[in-house]
């Protein structure tokens, strides 16, 4: 279990566990059960065995992220949006700033903002 500051940065490497996020996570393999808030960027890929997902979090131009849940409010950047592939969205999500890549399942309720 682990919290990022508003001043914290994170590239590279495995994270795994619960991860309260207020700064920034970049070009990472997850492999824990959650990460709340903050802000993701670049190459991104949930490998979580565990159900892992990430919720109500803000994604950097062109980010891209592979696999596992994502619920909340995920808000990525308009002009240069984030990709997502291989991910399942929970009910009642909203998403914006992002494009719907290879096999994404909505669940009923998601929002897809242009």
């Amino acid at each position: 279990n682990f919290r990022f500051t508003a001043t914290g940065q994170l590239s590279g490497g495995v994270v795994t566990g619960y991860i309260k996020n207020e700064g920034i996570m970049l070009d990472f393999d997850f492999k824990g059960m959650s990460i709340l808030g903050g802000t993701l960027g670049g190459v991104i890929t949930n490998t979580s065995k565990v159900g892992g997902y990430f919720q109500d979090v803000t994604l950097l131009p062109n980010t891209k992220i592979t696999g596992g849940i994502l619920s909340g409010i995920i808000k990525g950047d308009k002009d240069k949006p984030a990709l997502l592939e291989n991910v399942r969205v929970k009910g009642r999500s909203k998403l914006s700033g992002v494009k719907l890549g290879k096999n994404v399942k909505l669940e009923k309720g998601v929002v897809v903002e242009k």
